[in-house]
């Protein structure tokens, strides 16, 4: 019966699957006792080694192409500095403005995907891409509208918007020529070394943390890390970036509503009014484009 199921239409439950698993991530930022930057380092450690046998078992090292290493490495140093610049903003800025300014990064994913890879962008795509722009200035831009400046933490959370395109991009064009599994291995390599140059040259600690919070940081891994960008590699195969870079924007709004019995917060008047403007503008922006017609539909 699954095998019925069209590649087009399994990229997408695989999008919905990374959503469901990467909206978790915030809640394991919260528990650890550790700063972000840190929970991101071993979040990406830990899966890579958890993928390492899988990967080894098939290939070494030897027999990748720079071909196949080159856009991985490049999503993973691009993820590393997205996850860095965002913790920073957040020391600067409020939660809800660092995540409104780096969920600009759809805007420019769809910008460079027209102007550059040429793709047809119809009226109905920058119809959603309104939508879901505006469900996100609902839930998350109170604070901007009354406080307009742009500060030190929103200018830190746009940069970091421009690292989360790139993952995007350098996904697209990775996917074409790598497998999925050997895919996320190499961009958790790249993120690991990444964030641990950037967290030695800030001066943080990178060991001496609780078995709890190390506990936290394997969960982080197996949980939001390898089941959420394994599902989002499978997706960024078959899928343009314009179209799954939007839909990421679901995640905050899943983590928002898993806050509810999780964390016991309440439910917003602005996410009530929000959610259905995110959906219905995904909605309309996957009816964009069938799937990639590229090799990555034969590598999973």
């Amino acid at each position: 019966m699954f095998k019925a199921i069209t590649t087009h239409t399994k990229a997408n439950i695989a999008m919905a699957l990374s959503v469901m698993a990467l909206s978790f991530s915030g809640f394991f930022v919260r528990w650890a006792d550790a700063p972000g930057p840190i929970t991101s380092l071993f979040r990406m450690a830990f899966t890579a080694l958890l993928l390492t046998p899988f990967v080894l078992k098939k290939r070494s090292l030897r027999s990748f192409t720079k071909k196949q290493i080159i856009f991985p490495l490049l999503a993973g140093v691009f993820s590393a500095m997205d996850h860095y610049f965002w913790s920073t903003a957040v020391g600067y800025t409020t939660v809800a403005n660092a995540i409104l300014f780096n969920y600009i990064a759809p805007v420019w994913v769809a910008l460079i995907a027209y102007f550059l890879y040429k793709e047809k962008l119809t009226l109905k795509f920058w119809g959603g891409m309104g939508l879901t722009m505006v469900g996100a200035l609902t839930i998350f831009g109170n604070d901007l509208l009354h406080h307009p400046q742009i500060g030190l933490g929103d200018s830190l959370a746009i940069i970091s918007s421009f690292f989360y395109a790139g993952y995007f991009l350098f996904s697209q064009q990775g996917r074409k020529v790598t497998q999925v599994v050997e895919y996320l291995w190499l961009v958790t390599l790249a993120a690991t070394l990444t964030l641990t140059i950037a967290a030695l040259f800030n001066g943080m600690p990178i060991s001496g943390y609780s078995g709890t919070t190390i506990l936290t940081f394997i969960s982080a891994a197996v949980f939001a890390q390898a089941v959420g960008y394994l599902s989002l590699s499978y997706a960024s195969g078959h899928l343009s970036a314009s179209v799954i870079s939007p839909t990421m924007i679901l995640q905050p709004v899943v983590t928002a509503l898993l806050a509810v019995p999780i964390l016991g917060e309440p439910i917003t008047i602005q996410l009530i009014i929000a959610a259905p403007l995110i959906l219905i503008g995904i909605l309309l922006i996957n009816q964009k484009d069938a799937p990639l017609k590229t090799k990555a539909k034969s590598l999973a």
